[in-house]
């Protein structure tokens, strides 16, 4: 069985621009000593990177942003095409480049990716192959992080658009939501009125932007004061990354015998180790529901409880599987593995998703979702059907709308609000009797 590693979800999301700036003089040759007065011209081994955008180390970029690299002398125009690479955190994971073009004028390279970055992303420009009067042009790599868009208000509705469901969200000094409070309604039964009770709050910490943890309170204990030393704790979460992403996730449920959530003696109840391609894209997952006889974690007898496998058969498809039983033979990794469902995702010629679709063990379809972009690239609308409706065939203009996802954007392309959605009785989308479901209401736009 999956167990879910947080009591609550803190979304992160999107970005906004960077700034020109000078970069270090990366060297490359002996300085000219014996050229004539006014003769600006150095050795091609000397030209250097002097300013990009983003710039090295910026923060809050736009997700649309494109690249510019200017140099300190001319580049041989032949070899600008190809030659930068963006690529997810330190990873191989590489963003698709829609065109790169040289301006002689301003010694400048421009790189337009094919679409946008991720939210809260961390990313890294590198060039290869660039020349001056033939010789190679060497470059340090330009490192920066997208806009931290989160969101900082939650909410649920039940019929009429009433609140019935709340969450906030409490934000660190970057942008990351660091605590979540879940709320009940008080005594006059309404949400977001001065009354409402705190029922849940998860504190969570961020390294460099990586989520590295998280505890989850259910109670405020006996002072009855959240954010104090005797709030109860039900559950914590650990996550530790390596070049590519996420590479183990542990779940705790017991503070151990010293009764402190955090410390050496938390008892692990559940944990996850990803693995990931020679790509870097992510492959496996194996998921483990305790030690085995040797009572030591990480070892090669813990007890799995499942895994996953994800392959990319052509760069237009990826096919999810995943497996909840070692068969008849009780082996792990043989042929008789029961499969638990397979989701195969439709790429566009840029890499993004454009239909979802999910297989039960048999091969039976069991629901799909279609995703729509905006002229910018942006992700604006996500439909889910869960049904073939009364003809019985899948994928036509009966099915029904379980649901979709309706996201708006500000000019700095930063989401304003996300929304869920049912379709009402007439099954089509944006009418009047569509009802909200859920939705992030309000995100941060500073960091």
């Amino acid at each position: 069985m999956r167990y879910s590693l947080e009591a609550l979800v803190l979304s992160t999301v999107l970005a906004a621009c960077g700034e020109v700036a000078s970069v270090p003089d990366d060297g490359g040759g002996d300085p000219v000593v014996d050229a004539a007065p006014g003769d600006v011209d150095a050795p091609a081994s000397d030209v250097t990177l002097v300013a990009s955008t983003p710039a090295d180390g910026a923060t809050a970029v736009d997700v649309t942003t494109a690249i510019t690299l200017t140099f300190s002398d001319a580049l041989d125009a032949d070899s600008v095409a190809g030659a930068v690479h963006v690529f997810e955190r330190e990873s191989r994971r590489e963003v698709p480049v829609a065109a790169a073009s040289w301006d002689a004028a301003s010694r400048t390279v421009t790189v337009t990716l094919a679409r946008p970055l991720d939210l809260a992303g961390r990313y890294r420009v590198e060039a290869t192959g660039l020349r001056a009067a033939g010789l190679a042009v060497a470059m340090s790599p330009v490192r920066f992080h997208t806009f931290v868009n989160s969101a900082t208000h939650y909410r649920g509705y039940g019929s009429g658009g009433v609140v019935n469901y709340r969450i906030d969200y409490q934000l660190d000094g970057e942008g990351f939501p660091a605590v979540a409070r879940a709320y009940a309604a008080g005594a006059d039964g309404a949400y977001d009125t001065g009354d409402d009770v705190v029922t849940i709050v998860t504190v969570a910490t961020y390294a460099d932007g990586d989520r590295q943890g998280a505890i989850v309170y259910d109670s405020a204990g006996a002072d009855g004061v959240w954010g104090t030393a005797d709030d109860h704790g039900t559950s914590r979460s650990a996550y530790t990354y390596g070049p590519a992403g996420l590479v183990r996730g542990l779940l705790y449920d017991g503070a151990g015998a010293d009764g402190v959530w955090g410390t050496a003696d938390d008892v692990p109840s559940f944990w996850y180790t990803g693995a990931y391609d020679d790509l870097d894209r992510p492959a496996r997952y194996e998921y483990f529901a305790g030690p085995g006889p040797d009572g030591a974690l990480f070892t090669a007898d813990d007890v799995r409880d499942s895994y996953s496998i994800t392959e990319h058969p052509t760069p237009a498809l990826t096919e999810f599987r995943d497996y909840d039983d070692p068969g008849p033979d009780g082996v792990w990794d043989t042929t008789d593995d029961h499969l638990a469902r397979r989701i195969v995702t439709d790429l566009d010629d840029v890499g993004r998703p454009t239909r979802w679709r999910s297989y039960d063990g048999q091969g039976a379809l069991t629901q799909y979702q279609l995703f729509t972009y905006d002229a910018a690239g942006l992700l604006v609308r996500v439909v889910r059907s869960y049904s073939p409706g009364v003809d019985g065939v899948w994928q036509t203009p009966d099915d029904p709308i379980s649901s979709y996802d309706q996201t708006s954007y500000d000019a700095r392309h930063l989401r304003t609000r996300t929304v869920t959605r049912d379709t009402g009785a007439d099954n089509r989308i944006g009418n009047a009797d569509d009802h909200d479901l859920w939705a992030n209401e309000a995100y941060d736009t500073s960091y």
